[in-house]
């Protein structure tokens, strides 16, 4: 859109502004000192895209009131929200083939493609970890059910 005034025109398909005023429901003298000062306020503009049954982001977006980033945004949420369940798994199913040749890959590709791998702990060299305990053990000498010192938590 070059101008609020092109939009204006081709929103209108060509009414006066006295019939666009009416339609919309912004009074005359607003919408004719607004066109005269070749802008139009967000009100003005919202009215006459709901009487005209458009959108009213491109002529938002031309005002400065939203950016594209802001209408992405918006969009992919709704678009997430609207979807069918089956359309989600597809959507889920087909990004994962996407990112499947990494599962094959050697970690130093790996790496490269996605960033570094970082940890909670950092970079931790695996002979710091000798003899420390685990959260779990698979030892024959842990307690199991009936065993006396078994519990089913803490």
């Amino acid at each position: 859109m070059d101008s609020i005034e092109q939009w204006f025109s081709e929103t209108s398909g060509g009414d006066s502004q006295r019939q666009v005023a009416i339609n919309s429901g912004v009074p005359i003298p607003t919408l004719a000192r607004q066109m005269r000062e070749g802008t139009l306020s967000v009100d003005t503009v919202v009215k006459i895209s709901r009487a005209y049954q458009v959108s009213a982001i491109p002529p938002l977006m031309h005002l400065g009131v939203l950016t594209e980033e802001d209408v992405q945004m918006f969009a992919a949420g709704e678009s997430l929200a609207d979807a069918s369940d089956e359309a989600l798994a597809g959507e889920v199913l087909r990004r994962m083939k996407l990112g499947s040749d990494l599962m094959d890959a050697p970690i130093s590709t790996v790496r490269e493609r996605l960033g570094a791998i970082h940890t909670i702990h950092g970079d931790v060299d695996p002979a710091e970890l000798e003899g420390l305990p685990y959260a779990a053990s698979d030892a024959p000498d842990e307690p199991g059910p009936g065993d006396e010192g078994y519990h089913d938590g803490p």
